[in-house]
């Protein structure tokens, strides 16, 4: 009997002699422990924490970060590229021209005016360009181009200068005081051929020097009329000031003995150059600068409450009065901007 229970204990045990619902109960346990790895595996493979996403973005705008100055760097660095080219090929039309005036002999060029700028439109045209030239071209005696001043028509700004490391350079926030710079030197070559023209001079009106400014003809209102060249202010420049609203033009003035190292100085006024007007009635006040610049800085006028004809401003007692000595240097100019209440310009 005992020999009975053992072997029926090992059948059991290795799952003979199970009636069939027992075997049905051990396929159903079998099949639920199925299904629960099934469930386990499925329940492992859950979606992204709050927290993992999180980071994911973090990371994202960390990347993102980084290269964007990337990006700009090489989108600004394409367009001066392609703002330098469009410059080059201004320069080679303006080249082409001037290469024409001079085998046909009409090429003028005199100490105070080696422009070219009255071809400009077919300078433009020849290069295809569709920008504006500020400034220029210049050339020398033998017809070489030695300056241009280019916008393109995107307002990138380019310079072409010969005597520069590298001729083409993209023009930077100061390039207003740069191009005002260039114009007082100008004024200076201007000074200097009127005295060389005259060994034997005694004095010398200012106003002689602003007849040196070269002139152009323009039309306005239908109607061709002749201006002097005074280059315009900036509105870099005029930003922040009581005039910034105002078209102001630059005019010349020395201080100083004319023929012992006189001294550039130059001033605004509403003046546009018209020829056929007199500046009192057209600028309403030509002395009354505006704005002063020299050795670099500017200087704003106080409107005085009228920035159309500002008081106590009057730059002719720069030259001397009855009752004041002429300026003679920019240290003096100095002081006596600071006692008119002039304030510079940072």
């Amino acid at each position: 009997m005992k020999a009975f229970y053992i072997e029926r204990k090992k059948k059991i045990d290795a799952g003979d002699g199970l009636d069939v619902g027992c075997r049905a109960a051990a396929g159903k346990r079998g099949n639920v422990g199925s299904r629960v790895g099934v469930g386990r595996i499925l329940h492992n493979r859950r979606g992204f924490t709050l927290v993992e996403l999180m980071i994911v973005i973090v990371i994202m705008v960390i990347l993102a970060a980084a290269a964007t100055p990337l990006f700009n760097g090489y989108a600004q660095r394409a367009k001066d590229s392609k703002a330098i080219a469009e410059c080059r090929q201004v320069v080679q039309a303006a080249q082409v021209k001037a290469n024409d005036l001079y085998s046909a002999g009409t090429l003028k060029i005199t100490q105070t005016n080696n422009s070219i700028e009255e071809f400009n439109d077919e300078i433009l045209k020849l290069a295809d360009a569709k920008g504006e030239i500020e400034d220029g071209p210049t050339v020398d005696e033998s017809a070489q181009v030695t300056f241009v001043m280019y916008e393109c028509a995107n307002g990138t700004r380019v310079r072409y200068d010969v005597t520069k490391n590298p001729k083409y350079a993209i023009e930077t926030a100061q390039a207003p005081l740069t191009v005002i710079k260039d114009w007082s030197a100008k004024a200076d070559q201007w000074l200097a051929e009127i005295i060389a023209a005259d060994p034997n001079l005694k004095s010398l009106d200012r106003q002689a020097l602003i007849k040196k400014v070269p002139t152009k003809r323009v039309e306005v209102n239908g109607k061709e009329i002749e201006i002097y060249d005074f280059l315009p202010v900036a509105d870099d420049i005029k930003e922040g000031t009581s005039f910034k609203d105002q078209t102001l033009y630059w005019r010349p003035y020395y201080i100083g003995n004319f023929k012992d190292n006189p001294q550039m100085v130059l001033y605004a006024t509403t003046y546009d150059g018209n020829k056929d007007v007199k500046e009192d009635k057209n600028a309403q006040g030509a002395w009354n600068a505006r704005l002063v610049y020299f050795d670099g800085k500017v200087y704003e006028s106080p409107a005085n409450g009228n920035i159309n004809n500002p008081s106590g401003t009057s730059i002719a007692a720069w030259g001397g009065t009855p009752t004041q000595k002429p300026l003679k240097d920019y240290a003096e100019l100095e002081e006596w901007l600071k006692n008119k209440n002039f304030k510079l310009k940072q």
